[in-house]
C-alpha cells in the first residue's frame, strides 16, 4: 500500500468507527483505489455500508455530522443504493449504502444465474478489493462465494464483447483526420477488450469507464505482453501506427479466446476485423 492510500486509509477508519456504532449496519469496507492500495493526490475515500434493515437519515447522517463534514449530495434510496458524499478538511468521502439482502441477491444473480448486470460485477469487484474495517465474518463469506466465478459466466461476456465492430474503419478514420471517430471506436474496442480478458482471467469488473488500466493488467496472469503500455501507447499516439499495435493486441486476444473457449467460433469476427477498404482515386 502506498502512502496516499495509507494515511486515507487511517481517515477512512475513524469515520467508518462512527458508521460502526449504529446496530443495524452489519458490515462496511473501503473500497475503491484506497481499498487497492493505488491511491494518489486525487484519490477520495470510498466506503461500502451494508446494512441489516433500511438506513434513515439519522443513520446516514450522524456520522456525517460527527466529523463535521459538508454534504457534497445527499440522495434517497435510487434502485438498490442510498449514495452520499461529503468533505473533511478537503477530503472527500464517498458512501454507498446497501441492504446486507441486496448483496447477497447480487451474488446469487451473477454466481447461480451468470448474470453479467455491470453495476452487480461493480459491487463484487469491489467486494474483492476491498478492505474490511467492519463485520468481517460477512465479507468473508460473500467472498469465498464470489471466488467460484463460473464458466458459463466468463463465456457469456465473451461472447457479448469479443464481437469488435468498427475496428477496420480505425486506421483509415485516422488517416483521413476523423479523429473524434478514430477515438470513438479505439475507446470502444479497448474497453470491448479488457471485458474480454476480464472474463478469460475470472476477474469482475471494477470501473466502467476503463480506470486504473495498468493496475487491473497487471493482475491479469492471461493477456497479450506489455498490455497496458501497447494500450497506452495507442491513445496517447493517435496514429495509423498506433492503431497497428492496437490491432496485434487484439489478434493476441482472439488467440487466447480460441485457447480457452475453442466453443466460440471467431471466423466472422476475425474477417471483419482484419478488413481493410482500399485506397481508390481517379
Amino acid at each position: 500500500m502506498n502512502h496516499e492510500s495509507e494515511w486515507r486509509l487511517a481517515k477512512g477508519k475513524q469515520v467508518a468507527a462512527l458508521y460502526a456504532k449504529n446496530p443495524k449496519l452489519r458490515a462496511l469496507v473501503v473500497a475503491g483505489s484506497v481499498g487497492r492500495g493505488w491511491a494518489d493526490e486525487w484519490s477520495d475515500i470510498e466506503l461500502d455500508l451494508f446494512w441489516n434493515e433500511p438506513p434513515t437519515d439519522d443513520d446516514r447522517k450522524s456520522a456525517i455530522e460527527g466529523v463535521n463534514g459538508t454534504i457534497a449530495y445527499y440522495f434517497p434510496l435510487e434502485g438498490d443504493e442510498w449514495s452520499d458524499a461529503y468533505f473533511v478538511d478537503g477530503l472527500k468521502f464517498e458512501i454507498s449504502s446497501f441492504l446486507v439482502s441486496t448483496l447477497e441477491q447480487y451474488i446469487a444473480d451473477v454466481i447461480e444465474r451468470c448474470d453479467d448486470t455491470v453495476e452487480k460485477h461493480l459491487r463484487l469487484a469491489a467486494l474483492q478489493n476491498s478492505i474490511v474495517l467492519h463485520g468481517d465474518e460477512l465479507i468473508q463469506q460473500w467472498r469465498a462465494k464470489i471466488s467460484n466465478y463460473p464458466d458459463a459466466l466468463a463465456e457469456k461476456i465473451i461472447r457479448d464483447n469479443v464481437d469488435f465492430g468498427g475496428w477496420n474503419s480505425v486506421e483509415f478514420a485516422f488517416a483521413r483526420g476523423d479523429l473524434l471517430m478514430a477515438f470513438d471506436l479505439m475507446t470502444k474496442v479497448q474497453k470491448q477488450v479488457m471485458m474480454v480478458l476480464l472474463a478469460l482471467n475470472r476477474m469482475y469488473m471494477g470501473h466502467p469507464r476503463g480506470k486504473w488500466l495498468r493496475h487491473v493488467a497487471d493482475g491479469m496472469q492471461y493477456k497479450p505482453p506489455r498490455l497496458a503500455e501497447r494500450m497506452m501507447y495507442a491513445l496517447r499516439e493517435g496514429s495509423e501506427q498506433s492503431a497497428r499495435e492496437m490491432h496485434g493486441v487484439i489478434e493476441e486476444t482472439f488467440a487466447l479466446v480460441e485457447q480457452y473457449f475453442p466453443q466460440i467460433d471467431l471466423t466472422d469476427i476475425k474477417r471483419d476485423v482484419r478488413f481493410r477498404r482500399a485506397r481508390i482515386s481517379a
